[in-house]
């Protein structure tokens, strides 16, 4: 056998385990796509029938009464909050302190209310 014959056959040997090395390639890309295909229909086979009965209207009042029950028993701790980190942050004089504190005392109040509008 001469080295052009040797050569050839190399070649072809590598040509074949390319193939091969393809079919089984081909072989794990199939099952991905079955695998992915039957998680994809049962999600949205689980989706449709979890959302069948859902009433968006008592799903929205379920998850907002809590936060509107503690906003409002806590009203005055959050302007009191505000009003005394006006006081803190506010620089000058004691009268200018206090405006401060009344200034945060104001916008805590208005964004306390806001939020509660916004919510029921």
């Amino acid at each position: 056998m001469n080295n052009l014959e040797l050569n050839n056959l190399i070649g072809k040997v590598k040509i074949m385990n390319k193939l091969k090395d393809n079919k089984e390639r081909g072989k794990q890309v199939k099952q991905y796509v079955i695998v992915g295909a039957s998680v994809a229909l049962l999600s949205f086979a689980c989706t449709e029938s979890a959302f069948a009965a859902f009433d968006l209207g008592k799903g929205i009042k379920a998850a907002t009464d809590p936060l509107v029950a503690i906003i409002t028993d806590y009203y005055g701790v959050g302007v009191a909050l505000g009003a005394s980190v006006g006081a803190i942050a506010g620089q000058g004089d004691l009268r200018t302190k206090s405006i401060n504190a009344g200034v945060g005392a104001a916008v805590s109040g208005a964004v306390i209310f806001a939020l509660l509008k916004a919510l029921t």
